[in-house]
């Protein structure tokens, strides 16, 4: 099916090459993976104004899906716990204030500071969002994740702050929007400290 090539390839340009597009990127990608698709299913469809909408509408569905794997893991590679008494919420609260300054997050080892962007929970994300079977993003269209992209790793560490800061009370919250507006900045940031790196 056509769309759902274009809505795939339009997941993978938001994972690899900007996780926030802006509406005529979006525009223009859209058209584009409309293209695409129909070149690789044989067929010739006329590009329609709601067809386009349902493949722009992916940008937030594949980073709702980064922030779903995220929000799995973090407690686990970060040390946040569960519970209600004082100790832990207080712990919690110590923990993601430590991890959100200065991106502490980003470390192998939080402690030191030491192997940025590179901490462990990072490839875990990337294998199971990309690469978690045969017919993976990350295999179909292996060509945009060799070698995986910055605007990839910046996504990744951008959702983990969010997942954090949903942490900051000292007991997780659910939920939440990973909005544009609130992340669009840090996404940027972490480009440029990649680049940096």
């Amino acid at each position: 099916m056509v769309l759902k090539a274009a809505q795939t390839e339009f997941q993978v340009r938001v994972c690899t090459v900007n996780a926030f597009p802006s509406d005529s990127e979006s525009e223009l990608w859209a058209i584009e993976c409309w293209k695409n698709g129909c070149e690789q299913k044989g067929q010739e469809f006329a590009l329609t104004d709601v067809h386009k909408k349902l493949i722009m509408d992916h940008h937030s569905t594949i980073r709702g899906r980064v922030k779903d794997k995220v929000a799995l893991k973090a407690a686990v590679y970060y040390g946040f716990r569960h519970g209600t008494d004082d100790v832990t919420i207080q712990a919690n609260k110590t923990l993601a204030e430590v991890l959100l300054q200065e991106d502490g997050y980003v470390y192998k080892d939080v402690a030191k500071s030491t192997g940025i962007y590179v901490h462990p929970i990072l490839q875990e994300i990337i294998n199971e969002q990309w690469f978690d079977s045969k017919n993976a993003d990350g295999i179909k269209y292996s060509a945009s994740f060799h070698p995986i992209p910055n605007a990839s790793i910046a996504l990744v560490f951008t959702v983990v702050e969010f997942v954090i800061s949903r942490w900051a009370s000292g007991r997780h919250v659910k939920g939440g929007a990973f909005a544009e507006a609130l992340f669009h900045d840090v996404y940027i940031h972490h480009l440029k400290g990649l680049e940096a790196w």
